[in-house]
């Protein structure tokens, strides 16, 4: 009797030990990172001896690509290729603050899921754009986790055409508000838009449309 109530007891221990765990992070598919502005580097010595120095960090990347898909909670998708001037480095140029684009809601193409498969392969054929530029894709999202599954679809496409250029980031306060204006319908004014962040990039510089890929 006694063994048979120690193996109850551990029988017990097992299915408790045994049940799923809760998913918390289901449906989670990326958590956007921000880059570390206190980075630090390691300088070694002639004396063999190592010290650590701060380094600035590297120049962000443009904000707009080629390509840009904006993720909106769990089913929404929305596209632009509205990209600023290409600048590898500048006097005066603030890289740190998306250049200000223009946007209106004309310039905003909706995906729906079912359709995102079919305008991925009409449209991202190639990581060579027709000047012969690099594709470069930008997946975006107005908080810092996507929990919408056409980031994967996205990712694998890209994966596919071998295109290695592409960045995920916040969308942009004016990115934000001009599809804020196409959900709720209303009219797009950028006077009734609160430009926190505000813009940064090369001043005077006209936003272009983007060459597509081959």
């Amino acid at each position: 009797m006694k063994y048979l109530f120690l193996i109850f007891i551990i029988l017990q221990f097992s299915l408790l030990g045994c049940k799923p765990k809760q998913e918390i992070e289901q449906g989670i598919y990326y958590i956007i990172k921000h880059p570390n502005l206190k980075s630090k580097s390691v300088l070694v010595l002639d004396n063999g001896d190592t010290t650590y120095i701060s380094t600035p960090p590297l120049p962000p990347p443009a904000y707009y690509g080629n390509y840009n898909f904006i993720l909106l909670g769990t089913d929404q998708v929305f596209f632009h290729n509205r990209i600023g001037p290409w600048n590898w480095c500048g006097t005066g140029v603030d890289e740190e603050r998306p250049e200000k684009l223009n946007l209106v809601p004309d310039n905003f193409q909706q995906i729906q899921p079912t359709d995102l498969d079919k305008f991925l392969n009409d449209s991202i054929k190639s990581d060579t754009l027709k000047n012969g530029r690099k594709t470069f894709v930008k997946i975006a999202s107005p908080g810092d986790t996507i929990n919408n599954p056409a980031f994967q679809i996205i990712l694998d496409h890209l994966k596919s055409k071998r295109i290695r250029h592409y960045v995920i980031r916040n969308s942009t306060e004016e990115e934000n508000c001009v599809i804020n204006s196409i959900i709720e319908k209303r009219p797009y004014n950028p006077q009734n838009c609160d430009f926190k962040v505000g813009f940064g990039g090369i001043k005077f510089t006209p936003p272009v449309q983007s060459d597509l890929t081959k």
